[in-house]
């Protein structure tokens, strides 16, 4: 009897043992799970109050109005949205004297874009997680790689930005596979240190990293350029790719295949 007994007192030990350790490993996970959430959270915050911040110091608007509109969207429902004004000026000189890497400013209609456009001529990678101010950060900034000129009159250039899920950043552009949205915001505006511009949208396609798109030699070719960015969209836009055109390509992940992205093209328009 006694011997039973000391295997009964020993197994339920080795079985508490085992609950302790589990409960240790859950909760180190939980805790773990906790952290990372928060610190997503906390990053999306600061790039958010950076963002605004910004925008606060450089963005002059000739008001602040807005129209509302209502469209039927993709399910047939509803659905409200509001529009912006442009602004009426970008104060460069800030914004250089807070980085020199700033190169323009992108501004939708929507009221989710309103960014600068940076380029680092040492680091292509450098804005995919940092912020104007050099705080490192995952929603990172819009920018340009260093094989483009500072001035946008580049054939195609392509902004590169995050889709974050929050929908900031590039987030919206995701939409642009739905006619409704194009139809609420088919353009968006430009501003540089040498001139502004209204960028239509001619077309916006889902794609992968090696797409045509992205080749600057293929650009080059503005009659085949035009033909492939006409013919791969998928909604229609009233603007089309004509051959004398410049335009601008806004570039993000997608996540409906292995390095899937979402590109939007644009013409450029200069205006006052």
């Amino acid at each position: 009897m006694s011997n039973k007994y000391t295997k009964s007192v020993h197994g339920s030990k080795k079985k508490r043992i085992v609950y302790d350790i589990l409960i240790i490993v859950f909760s180190a996970v939980f805790l773990f799970s906790v952290y990372k959430i928060s610190a997503y959270f906390l990053q999306n915050y600061i790039s958010k109050s950076s963002a605004n911040k910004v925008a606060e110091n450089v963005v002059t608007y000739e008001n602040d109005e807005t129209t509302d509109v209502v469209v039927d969207n993709e399910d047939g429902k509803k659905q409200s949205f509001k529009i912006y004004d442009p602004p009426k000026e970008i104060d460069f000189s800030k914004l250089k004297n807070q980085n020199s890497d700033v190169q323009g400013w992108l501004f939708s209609p929507n009221g989710v874009i309103n960014y600068p456009i940076l380029k680092s001529n040492t680091d292509n990678e450098y804005y995919l997680d940092h912020l104007i101010n050099g705080q490192k950060n995952i929603n990172g900034s819009l920018f340009i790689t260093s094989d483009y000129s500072d001035d946008f009159y580049d054939f195609n250039t392509v902004i590169h930005g995050h889709s974050m899920k929050n929908g900031s950043m590039f987030g919206t552009l995701l939409r642009y596979k739905y006619q409704y949205y194009y139809d609420v915001y088919p353009s968006l505006y430009l501003y540089t240190p040498n001139g502004n511009f209204r960028l239509d949208i001619v077309s916006a396609f889902e794609t992968g990293t090696d797409d045509s798109i992205y080749d600057k030699s293929f650009a080059k070719d503005d009659g085949a350029f035009c033909k492939y960015v006409n013919e791969k969209s998928y909604i229609k836009t009233s603007a089309k790719a004509e051959i004398g055109d410049t335009f601008i390509t806004l570039s993000t992940c997608d996540y409906d295949f292995n390095d899937a992205r979402c590109v939007v093209i644009l013409k450029k328009t200069a205006i006052d």
